[in-house]
């Protein structure tokens, strides 16, 4: 009989890390064919969903906030149960509307909680969709991303502010998780019909707050795995679009600007203050067509 501790975890680490590697290599090289591949292989992997199972009730600090369902936690059985019959046929559970205090402004800020289950969904479909999206993340975007932080963004503006004097524009969109439209998100993430299924099913599975449940037409789960993969996804193409709209003329002050992104915040440095403020107009059409 097979038991939760005495699982090997280092082979099944090693096992599932290859898959995430080879997935990033491919679509550096745009086969999108070899790329859809392991992702299913990944899904289906029984290593990928023993380390979700295990991420969710043992290494997450917000395993203490139970779901719709009350659950907060699995026992060693359960674990090894949940991993065998795991939660992927394009059916999810609403979501547990808890409200949290945030000290500036002093507001409460609107968190969704999925249940265990649909969380270790999450962590397995997110693991299969960050290598591919790595591949074309731009350079300047340190937000929502596995093994980045603030401190890429830090050192991107020092860079770029060190060599000349800069014009800049500093935003944040406001609440961007909670007002992401579907119908654009859904044109932006290109993956298999079975995760674009579940996709679709977590994002309108709906909300559990005080007792009634509300539909979600916008908006990703704030509080799942899945969700700053989403974000992240929804800023990809900004930079992108920025150097289409002012290319590099050869002159200093006609340079293409630099995009700083850090999760729901952006920085954009120009040396010339009209083109900074065209650039306003257009990240703001560009934003608003995400929701």
């Amino acid at each position: 009989m097979e038991r939760w501790h005495t699982l090997p975890w280092k082979p099944i680490q090693r096992h599932v890390f290859t898959l995430p590697t080879r997935m990033y290599r491919a679509a550096c090289r745009e086969d999108v064919t070899t790329v859809r591949t392991l992702q299913r292989v990944l899904m289906h992997s029984r290593s990928a969903k023993l380390l979700a199972v295990r991420k969710v009730p043992q290494a997450n600090q917000g395993t203490k906030t139970p779901g719709v369902d009350g659950i907060t936690s699995f026992t060693p059985p359960q674990r090894l149960t949940v991993a065998r019959t795991f939660p992927l046929a394009g059916t999810a559970a609403p979501v547990r509307r808890v409200w949290i205090p945030t000290p500036s402004p002093p507001e409460l800020r609107p968190l969704g909680m999925p249940t265990l289950h649909d969380r270790a969904g999450q962590a397995v479909v997110t693991s299969a969709l960050d290598p591919a999206w790595e591949a074309r993340c731009a350079p300047n975007s340190s937000g929502f991303r596995p093994g980045r932080s603030c401190h890429e963004a830090i050192e991107a503006l020092c860079t770029a502010l060190g060599h000349t004097a800069q014009d800049v524009l500093d935003a944040a969109s406001e609440t961007c998780v909670d007002r992401i439209e579907h119908t654009a998100l859904r044109t932006t993430v290109h993956t298999s019909p079975s995760l674009h299924r579940q996709r679709k099913a977590w994002l309108k599975a709906g909300v559990l707050d005080q007792g009634t449940i509300v539909p979600t037409d916008t908006g990703t789960m704030q509080g799942g795995h899945l969700s700053p993969c989403l974000a992240c996804i929804a800023f990809h193409g900004l930079e992108a679009l920025l150097g289409q709209r002012f290319p590099r003329r050869g002159s200093r002050r006609c340079h293409t600007p630099n995009v700083v992104v850090s999760a729901d915040d952006l920085v954009i440095l120009q040396e010339d203050r009209p083109v900074v403020e065209r650039c306003q107009a257009v990240v703001t059409a560009w934003l608003r067509e995400m929701g």
